[in-house]
């Protein structure tokens, strides 16, 4: 148990947390009233802190992040420009609340990210993104170059324009039919239990980026259309710039079994392994 004179200041400590933050009133009272149901014990479990002005997590430790048994809810946007982790789950309140991880930084969320219901509407950035969990979203969109973004559960695309580089480990992705996803550079690799469920369009490559998607171990299902072509719509590209699909022949006979379509570009433009 914590002593009053240790309660009060870490009810302190979190205050002057939240003021940098410039978040409601309203959010550091349930942070605070949190504290207190635990009874000296910290955070109370399924804690839920909804952050509902626009937010910048950068400069600082973003100690408001960093509560376990914490689900942070957003209808705005969360902006990272910290390294950050958030040791529960992210959710939107209304399928509106977005995140934008800033350059060389990394959001790290142990748990997940979104849900059925409460799906991100945009995870964007040129940072890198670390999910320990299933995420939920309308468009992914990561374009950074350093290092590489994880995602140890399910990643679910609904209904918006994504774009990833660099996402090399995934437990599961699923396109749904109304969701674009586009492998626009480096690799996009399956776990060796993970399910393949494209029912959306699926491109592997972009104009003058080598990108490959490899699926190798994965459990596959095509509904939809999937591309591989390094020429983008036909455009020049260097000779080392191209498309590969890595996937046993087993699972090449799964991704037409459901009239589903795989398209390959030509010599330059894409390759199936």
């Amino acid at each position: 148990m914590l002593t009053r004179n240790a309660l009060g200041n870490l009810i302190n400590r979190y205050k002057a947390v939240l003021g940098k933050c410039r978040l409601l009133n309203v959010f550091g009272s349930l942070a605070v009233a949190g504290m207190l149901v635990a009874g000296g014990a910290g955070i109370a479990a399924a804690t839920e802190i909804e952050i509902s002005a626009d937010t910048n997590v950068g400069g600082m430790t973003p100690s408001y992040l960093e509560n376990d048994g914490a689900q942070f809810k957003a209808d705005v946007k969360l902006t990272i420009d910290n390294d950050a982790t958030a040791k529960h789950v992210i959710t939107a309140t209304d399928n509106t609340g977005t995140i934008d991880i800033g350059s060389a930084y990394t959001l790290t969320v142990t748990d997940n990210i979104g849900a059925s219901g409460a799906v991100i509407k945009a995870i964007t950035g040129a940072g890198n993104l670390v999910a320990g969990g299933d995420v939920t979203a309308k468009a992914l969109t990561l374009s950074g170059t350093t290092g590489a973004s994880t995602i140890g559960g399910t990643l679910t695309l609904t209904d918006g324009t994504s774009s990833v580089k660099n996402l090399t480990t995934l437990g599961g992705l699923n396109n749904k039919a109304a969701s674009t996803l586009t492998v626009a550079a480096g690799e996009l690799v399956l776990n060796g239990s993970a399910s393949f469920a494209n029912a959306g369009t699926l491109k592997v490559g972009s104009s003058g980026s080598r990108a490959t998607l490899d699926l190798r171990g994965a459990t596959v299902t095509n509904t939809g259309t999937i591309t591989v072509d390094g020429k983008s719509g036909g455009s020049a590209i260097p000779s080392d710039n191209y498309a590969t699909l890595n996937i046993t022949s087993l699972q090449l006979a799964a991704l037409h079994a459901e009239d589903g379509k795989l398209n390959v570009g030509g010599s330059e433009g894409g390759f199936v392994h």
